[in-house]
């Protein structure tokens, strides 16, 4: 039987900083708090896939 492979998701600061990151499981299933986060334009990555996230 193989074991559960995890992802890491990163979050990064649009100058490309690391600020968060973390394992999702194979559900994919992970939370993220965007409280903590200024306003502004983050890019979020997990495995090869990337996106935008607009923190207003």
């Amino acid at each position: 039987m193989p074991e559960e492979e995890e992802e890491e998701v990163r979050l990064f600061s649009s100058d490309g900083v690391r600020i968060w990151s973390a394992k999702a499981s194979e559900t994919g299933q992970l939370k993220l708090s965007l409280e903590s986060l200024a306003a502004g334009t983050y890019i979020i990555r997990a495995g090869k896939r990337s996106a935008r996230l607009l923190v207003k």
